[in-house]
């Protein structure tokens, strides 16, 4: 559930090509955490959709956040509500770099209105580039 403070979006079901074990990640425990394995380059993206569940227009914020500060440049913006559209998505794509053992979360906020992440509409893609 999210509110006006950020917090990690969780992703309990995966479909991963992950080579190496570049990363690691739990569906049962703490499934809001990536563990990038490898120090080095990342492309990361992600879709996250929200959900209106009032009839106000519902400001929602999509970031990236690795060892537990957010990424800069690396945070996305958009607008929610019944009475125009009860559905938006979030798309970014950033290339970030890690060391080995560094945790990725995708976080998300809704800074007034109640507005969630939708169940199953949520993606995070991890690339390791170099």
């Amino acid at each position: 559930s999210l509110s006006s403070s950020f917090a990690g979006i969780t992703f309990n079901t995966q479909s991963k090509y992950n080579s190496g074990g570049v990363y690691t990640h739990s569906t049962s425990s703490n499934s809001e955490q990536i563990t990038l394995n490898e120090t080095g380059d990342y492309e990361v993206s992600t879709d996250i959709t929200f959900d209106a569940t009032s009839g106000t227009i519902d400001p929602c914020e999509v970031r990236l956040s690795l060892a537990g500060s957010a990424v800069n440049g690396a945070t996305s913006y958009t607008y929610v509500g019944s009475t125009f559209a009860d559905k938006s998505t979030v798309s970014m794509t950033r290339i970030i770099s890690a060391v080995a053992g560094n945790v990725l979360s995708v976080e998300g906020r809704v800074t007034s209105g109640g507005a969630q992440a939708l169940a199953g509409g949520c993606r995070v893609t991890v690339r390791k580039l170099s």
